[in-house]
């Protein structure tokens, strides 16, 4: 896989971690893992990608303010060839209100399939 970078990041679990290396081990992927918490300073000589694939990101409602904490950082107005690929599994009750936010702070959210979206943050303020 020529010129692949994979980036992962999750909460700082061992469990988490080594599953990771695990993986990319596997798929003989190279890739680096760094642990983050939503809301705290991402890395900035690890801030330089183009596509970021989540998933299962909206369970957590009290963590919202965190994550676009997060998201913010990650998909800064001064990148907006930037692609955010979300998929979600699991339906949250309050699964409308994370599109709400999305379009409070500025974000574009186009639904591919069914749980499956590309947000891409405006460049409006």
């Amino acid at each position: 896989k020529k010129g692949l970078n994979v980036l992962s990041s999750d909460i700082d679990d061992n469990e988490i971690t080594s599953n990771l290396e695990y993986n990319c081990t596997l798929n003989n992927t190279p890739g680096t893992h760094i642990p983050h918490t939503w809301g705290t300073k991402f890395p900035e000589s690890l801030n330089n990608f183009d596509i970021l694939i989540a998933s299962d990101i909206i369970l957590y409602v009290n963590q919202y303010p965190n994550l676009f904490n997060t998201l913010n950082q990650l998909l800064p107005k001064d990148k907006p060839e930037r692609v955010f690929i979300m998929a979600y599994k699991r339906k949250p009750k309050a699964e409308k209100a994370f599109f709400v936010l999305l379009n409070e702070f500025g974000y574009e959210c186009i639904r591919i399939a069914s749980k499956l979206y590309t947000i891409k943050r405006l460049l409006k303020d």
